[in-house]
């Protein structure tokens, strides 16, 4: 699926994700998950501080999910499954994580963009989502994440 096709979707489906993209220059991303087994493998080698970081923006996700809220085909065991790999000790050569769980975290940074945009700490929300993109996008090329989101 691309995203073009998938906008309107989300759109009708979430009614502040069409306001917000009107009121902001940056692009949402939309990214179709699929839970089966990690794909694409990286060992990915974080801060201390963007672990912390990621395992709230999952935590947040988890609540959503337990509050019953329609949470963008997020799926429970996916998260916890994520949250204890990156919660685990740190391996010398990082954690093991896919292109899926990477996309994951971005969605939920999005997720947490989205809901925090009328917060006066927004402009410290979009600064660390920028910057953890940047971190987890570099893992794999541009062609994997293009095979990823088809």
């Amino acid at each position: 699926m691309n995203a073009t096709r998938l906008w309107p979707i989300v759109e009708q489906k979430y009614k502040g994700y069409a306001g917000y993209q009107q009121r902001t220059d940056r692009e949402i991303p939309l990214i179709f998950l699929d839970r089966g087994f990690v794909i694409e493998p990286r060992a990915v080698t974080l801060d201390r501080e963007a672990i912390l970081a990621l395992a709230q923006i999952l935590g947040i996700m988890l609540d959503r999910l337990f509050d019953g809220d329609d949470t963008n085909g997020w799926n429970s065991e996916h998260i916890i499954d994520l949250e204890a790999r990156l919660t685990a000790p740190i391996e010398e050569n990082g954690v093991l994580i896919g292109i899926d769980d990477a996309a994951l975290l971005l969605h939920g940074m999005a997720y947490t963009e989205v809901m925090s945009e009328h917060l006066p700490w927004i402009d410290s929300v979009r600064w660390v989502a920028d910057f953890v993109t940047q971190e987890l996008r570099q893992y794999w090329t541009e062609d994997e994440w293009q095979r990823f989101t088809l």
